[in-house]
């Protein structure tokens, strides 16, 4: 028999319960300790250029004048959020041309852009087929996601519409 049970009958529960209370107590107490450990090296962390990345990332991306605005006014965000994110900087070089003479400018080496925003995704098709005429293996734009989504027009001359009766796109 323990010396504690035999001075009280009631201090067996009693230690019971200072086990439970120590317990408790010494994994919050570890459970703070991991915590703000974890917290203080989660903050450090090696630079990109001690990881092998460069300090500085400059692409170019070529874009229709009808994306002009826009894109103008959130590259400057889109530079300061890479920064942000990615503790790199970024620098954007902008190339405003014409869908076609885009495709010129990449089918004979004078753009290799890493962005191409063409006014329409029809011009995705036209690149590839061009630059496999070139002698090309595979397609130069493969992996695409539209940019935006714009309106397609569709013009034509009164004398043709009247002459054929052209009332819709099903004509």
């Amino acid at each position: 028999m323990w010396e504690a049970e035999a001075l009280h009958p009631a201090s067996k529960g009693t230690l019971r319960k200072r086990g439970y209370i120590l317990f408790i107590a010494g994994t919050l107490v570890g459970f703070l300790i991991f915590a703000s450990i974890s917290f203080t090296f989660s903050k450090i962390g090696p630079s990109p250029a001690e990881v092998g990345l460069p300090k500085r990332v400059e692409f170019e991306f070529l874009y229709t004048s009808e994306k002009q605005g826009w894109i103008e006014e959130v590259t400057p965000r889109f530079e300061e959020w890479f920064q942000k994110r990615f503790g790199m900087e970024v620098s954007v070089k902008l190339v405003v041309t014409g869908s076609h003479k885009s495709v010129n400018l990449i089918l004979l080496g004078g753009s290799k852009p890493a962005a191409w925003s063409p006014a329409s995704s029809i011009w995705i098709p036209y690149l590839n087929a061009k630059w496999r005429s070139l002698g090309h293996a595979r397609d130069v734009a493969v992996d695409w996601t539209p940019l935006v989504v714009s309106p397609l027009v569709i013009a034509g001359w009164s004398s043709f519409v009247e002459a054929h009766g052209v009332e819709g796109f099903e004509d």
